[in-house]
């Protein structure tokens, strides 16, 4: 064999590259460059052989942090096939549904899903497709058929022919909290209209007006709507003790503050006297304070005709 040809051999059983020098040489035999180019795919072969080891254990170990991490939350998740069935679900969506994991894959999503509708389900899906993801509520149904609400957020992704990947959330107390919630506002506000003093939702740092009553849009000559954009200081003909009274704190949470006499303005700026009765608490996360202004005008002409006589 020429140089050449013993170059383009080892070449190819894995040797690196060799260049043909020109000039006198050391005598090279075939052996020695067999024994190269076996020596260096040797090292080639182990360094891959290595390198695929540390991948190989990477993913093991990624996979293992990955169910680790599905199997220790408390939220459900599950996968589920283009065609409907559920592929893989967690120990929580287990508990949540009654359902073993096994008896999954027997089950289409349609299933577990309690809606009036059933092609919702479809409709859903291709809306997810067609978005890559979507977070909504829905009503999933138990082994034993009872019902209870979820918040789901499910993925698609374009691979293995196509999947759904999910997250889902039990808000059953949540949203039974928030009926309860309703019907106190619904109660709130039936008191607050039957109410005939003149009544304000404040903030207690920017004094604005948050809600008002019947009477106080009749009292101050203003509609709602107005008053909802307006200050408490808007109405009152004593900007700087209005203000500083509501940017107080009462020393007792929930105590009930009393001001006798406070002067006030109507939109048509007349000026006229009140008694206010307010109590500071928290709402919505905010320091805020209900008023209850009475308009005294006609007590006080009384006391000072007293007063005079």
């Amino acid at each position: 064999l020429s140089l050449e040809e013993l170059a383009a051999a080892a070449k190819k059983v894995g040797a690196g590259d060799y260049s043909v020098r020109v000039g006198p040489v050391p005598e090279i035999t075939e052996v020695d460059v067999l024994a190269k180019a076996f020596n260096a795919m040797a090292g080639s072969i182990s360094a891959s052989n290595d390198e695929r080891e540390r991948a190989e254990e990477e993913l093991r170990r990624r996979e293992h942090f990955l169910s680790t991490v599905l199997e220790t939350t408390q939220d459900g998740f599950w996968t589920v096939d283009a065609s409907g069935v559920v592929t893989n679900v967690n120990q929580a969506f287990c508990r949540m549904t009654g359902y073993g994991k096994e008896e999954f894959p027997k089950l289409g999503l349609t299933a577990i899903e309690a809606l009036e509708k059933p092609q919702e389900t479809a409709l859903r899906m291709r809306r997810i497709i067609e978005n890559g993801s979507e977070l909504f509520e829905t009503t999933h149904r138990k082994k034993d058929g009872t019902t209870f609400d979820v918040e789901v957020s499910a993925t698609w992704l374009d691979m293995f022919g196509g999947i759904f990947v999910a997250f889902c959330r039990d808000i059953t107390a949540r949203k039974r909290t928030e009926a309860a919630l309703r019907d106190s506002e619904e109660n709130y506000r039936q008191l607050f209209e039957a109410e005939s003093d003149a009544v304000f939702l404040i903030d207690n740092e920017t004094g604005r007006i948050l809600q008002a009553n019947t009477a106080a849009c009749m009292l101050y000559g203003y509609e709602l709507q107005e008053l909802l954009s307006m200050r408490n200081t808007d109405v009152s003909a004593e900007p700087t003790q209005t203000s500083k009274a509501s940017h107080s704190v009462p020393p007792v949470p929930n105590q009930v503050v009393r001001i006798p006499l406070r002067y006030h303005r109507k939109k048509d700026d007349t000026v006229f006297p009140v008694e206010i009765t307010a109590r500071f608490f928290i709402h919505h996360y905010r320091h805020v304070h209900i008023v209850a202004v009475r308009d005294i005008t006609d007590r006080r002409k009384y006391e000072e005709a007293i007063l005079k006589s």
